[in-house]
């Protein structure tokens, strides 16, 4: 399924704010990707301690139904990061796997000791120097989240993807109530756009569960092109 290829790479990056580390939960989280209104896929997400500072945020995804008899690609994606005592995230290696009709990998590297990363993707290699904060397109989700839960209203960020140095610009624009599988949430929504672009990525994130999307929708040229929605989530996976 075409689609899924851009399922899991939601491009943002924030700024990490203090106090991130006392509230950083572990969980586990399943969605259905849904396309033209059908159940299409499914995704599911973990947040792992690995560590007294160090993380791992995960994925998986792959189609189901009747997409999985014409399709049978698989999507795994993880970020490993710390987090400093000032509640600073920090990415320290970043992995990407699509296997399918549309085969694919991503890996990045990062040193802070010299400020560059050592990106991978389709194979060719590249060196690429990073300023302070710069993320990984998958950790930049989980920090869309955190900073939201901090109180940002907005801001434009530095994500390492596809071997290139990107700025993503993001908007809190108001709160809505959603249904999902899950259940209904009041969820703050999130807009992500860059200038020129047609395609637009809308999260919305619920207070009530630690500020994990209970909804994600791509929207292209005004058209939806895909969405996420919870159909369960558990706190507290190691």
């Amino acid at each position: 399924m075409t689609l899924l290829k851009r399922l899991l790479p939601v491009l943002l990056l924030l700024l990490a704010v203090p106090g991130f580390a006392a509230t950083l939960k572990p969980y586990a989280a399943d969605y259905d990707v849904i396309t033209h209104g059908v159940r299409a896929g499914v995704a599911k997400f973990q947040l792992e301690k690995l560590g007294k500072d160090r993380w791992r945020f995960k994925s998986d995804s792959h189609a189901t139904g009747l997409v999985s008899l014409f399709r049978d690609d698989v999507i795994s994606e993880s970020s490993v990061f710390t987090i400093a005592d000032s509640g600073e995230f920090s990415a320290r290696e970043y992995r990407y796997s699509h296997t399918g009709d549309d085969e694919r990998t991503q890996s990045i590297l990062f040193d802070w000791k010299h400020d560059v990363a050592h990106s991978t993707y389709r194979g060719d290699e590249k060196k690429i120097d990073i300023p302070k904060g710069a993320s990984d397109p998958f950790l930049a989700q989980l920090k869309l989240s955190r900073s939201v839960a901090g109180g940002m209203d907005a801001g434009s960020f530095p994500v390492v993807n596809r071997n290139e140095l990107e700025v993503y610009h993001l908007k809190v624009v108001g709160r809505d109530a959603i249904s999902v599988p899950a259940g209904a949430f009041t969820a703050v929504r999130v807009e992500r756009s860059e200038p020129g672009s047609i395609r637009k990525t809308i999260f919305w994130l619920a207070p009530k569960l630690n500020y994990v999307p209970v909804k994600v929708a791509q929207i292209k040229d005004g058209d939806p092109v895909f969405r996420l929605e919870l159909r369960s989530i558990q706190f507290g996976k190691k």
